[in-house]
């Protein structure tokens, strides 16, 4: 969701002047009149919820980590490179990435491209509400129980949302969805929130959001006060909680259950400042639902500080649970299984530290931020696209989500962490939506998607201080395949 750099930078270089904004919905690109709710929404939110359960179907077979399960001949079985194979199958192994040479699986190359120019969705300079309104995280979106397609700009300040029939028809609805209450204990896991993940049922929309502690905000929780330093970065502390929405998406709260914790790291915050970058859950992907196991999965980024008697790494962090209600449910990546559970740091045991955090995922690099997460029907894995702390923005892909494939470069533009002096706009976070999707929050993704990004505008009083502007939610059309 939210890297340490691009928010270390994002709050460097202060807000934006204020918007004047008037009351009311703004318009965006391509403004269509909003689908009537009647027999045919219903229908359609019907399909909606009950064709994301087709879309990988349940393996009758249990394949190992890092295979993938296919019908051949009228027979399961479990394809992977290196593996024994029939030429008369080849129309099977095509459809899941492989090649049959010499009796032997060989991989197809994912091909993932430009399909086209830049598309503005949104313009906080045309369309804000007011300061600070502008997508500061990934976007994610679900179709409400009405039938009507909701995108979420997350943002400390403000949450709001973009409204419209379909993803090519949006409005900018001025209603704050969830506000940040900025509260100074970080034991209370109440300070600047992100509605980051999101996943409807029926009127009941379910939300994890990205939770921010800045010490430097408070007195005598930081050695240094306020964003002018750059060491208020020493007191970043980031947790994952979950909110609740029973109107349809209009408005969220936080959850009761241990004050809506979901995930923290096994440590408490340290007002002293341990030379760190965000120890924490930092950012999570979309809520994925994967159909072969009944579960609910997201990716979060988790960075370790060198106090924790581990080395000082950042990773992702694979999660899972059945329940969305319940925010103890979640259960983390152990490298053999979901066994590593999420403490409250200030009222549980964190002993041994270890069974409280995940292991790391392989091919996702530490400098992996802002990820992506779908299940892709035309490559028949699932997605991961993220920006690179190194340059531009990358994908890979999975057939279980615990085996990830080598990342690949597939857009480069100018990030947060590389930008040159005098350079007009940065690019940063990343989300991968599909109009035609048919899962009730776009988390399956076909052959023609659309890449997202934020762009800001910039200016430079000085080549070591960049001020942010005017920001964009921008997408670009993607072409997904395997070569042939």
């Amino acid at each position: 969701m939210l890297s340490s750099a691009s928010r270390h930078l994002r709050r460097c270089v202060g807000n934006p002047s204020p918007i004047e904004g008037k009351n009311g919905s703004r318009p965006v690109a391509n403004q269509a009149v909003a689908v009537g709710v009647g027999l045919l929404a219903v229908a359609a939110v019907f399909l909606v919820f009950t064709s994301i359960s087709l879309a990988r179907p349940t393996s009758p077979i249990a394949c190992p980590r890092g295979t993938v399960h296919a019908v051949a001949g009228g027979k399961a079985v479990c394809l992977k490179t290196g593996r024994t194979c029939s030429r008369k199958f080849e129309r099977v192994y095509s459809r899941f990435g492989f090649h049959c040479r010499n009796g032997r699986l060989r991989n197809r190359k994912v091909l993932l491209t430009i399909g086209g120019p830049d598309q503005v969705v949104y313009d906080s300079s045309q369309s804000g509400c007011g300061p600070g309104d502008w997508p500061d995280g990934d976007v994610v979106a679900f179709r409400d129980a009405s039938g009507q397609v909701q995108v979420m700009l997350p943002s400390i300040y403000l949450n709001r949302r973009l409204v419209g029939p379909d993803l090519n028809h949006l409005t900018h609805d001025c209603t704050v969805t969830l506000n940040s209450n900025q509260n100074p204990d970080p034991s209370m896991y109440d300070n600047g929130q992100w509605l980051a993940a999101v996943y409807p049922a029926g009127n009941t929309v379910y939300g994890l959001t990205h939770m921010e502690y800045v010490g430097a905000r408070f007195p005598g929780m930081c050695p240094t006060q306020g964003f002018d330093s750059p060491d208020w970065i020493r007191c970043w502390w980031n947790t994952i909680t979950l909110v609740v929405s029973t109107d349809g998406g209009a408005s969220y709260h936080r959850v009761p259950t241990r004050r809506g914790l979901v995930g923290a790291l096994p440590y408490r915050y340290d007002p002293s400042g341990v030379g760190f970058e965000g120890m924490a859950l930092n950012g999570i992907t979309q809520i994925v639902r994967n159909p072969a196991d009944g579960y609910f999965y997201t990716i979060s980024g988790d960075a370790v500080a060198a106090t924790s008697q581990t080395e000082g790494a950042a990773y992702q962090c694979l999660m899972r649970t059945r329940n969305l209600a319940d925010p103890t449910s979640w259960r983390g990546w152990s490298g053999k299984g979901f066994t590593r559970t999420f403490v409250d740091p200030y009222r549980e045991s964190t002993t041994p530290a270890s069974a409280h955090r995940c292991q790391p995922l392989n091919n996702f690099p530490n400098s992996g931020n802002n990820l992506s997460l779908s299940w892709s029907t035309a490559l028949n894995r699932w997605l991961g696209v993220f920006q690179n702390v190194a340059g531009g923005y990358w994908f890979t892909t999975s057939p279980d989500l615990t085996t990830w494939a080598k990342p690949q470069k597939f857009l480069d533009r100018p990030n947060p962490w590389g930008v040159k002096c005098g350079e007009a706009n940065e690019a940063t976070y990343s989300s991968v939506l599909d109009p035609s999707s048919k899962s009730p929050n776009f988390t399956t993704t076909g052959s023609s998607p659309y890449f997202y990004f934020s762009q800001a505008d910039l200016s430079w009083p000085s080549c070591d201080r960049r001020v942010v502007g005017d920001t964009r939610l921008v997408r670009i059309p993607l072409s997904v395949r395997y070569s042939k």
